[in-house]
């Protein structure tokens, strides 16, 4: 659902913590419910998150993509936008999702 600012904002740093901690270098999301996020939020996530989480060792990012109408145009944004470094894409269910990260290439 809706998150705010800060919301966003902590979750994403404790992901950088855990993907330099444990060595992750690829990540499962579920954004069935997500609404929306704000553009301040978007451009953060784009032009500080992802080269951050880049540089700690993030290589491919696989999602289930949000129901609605502006959480899909939040997350297409962002995706349109990311660093050829970062292999993202979006599916219709987690098994999907699931088993590109298990073969990304």
């Amino acid at each position: 659902g809706y998150a705010t600012n800060a919301q966003i904002r902590f979750i994403h740093e404790c992901l950088i913590v855990l993907i330099k901690r444990d060595g992750i270098s690829r990540i499962l999301s579920d954004d069935t419910a997500l609404v929306s996020i704000s553009s301040d939020d978007q451009e953060w996530i784009i032009w500080d998150w992802i080269p951050s989480a880049i540089t700690a060792g993030l290589r491919f990012a696989a999602s289930k993509s949000p129901n609605g109408f502006y959480g899909r145009t939040s997350a297409n944004r962002i995706q349109a936008v990311i660093s050829p470094k970062l292999r993202v894409r979006s599916f219709d269910n987690l098994t999907d999702a699931r088993e590109w990260l298990r073969h990304p290439l």
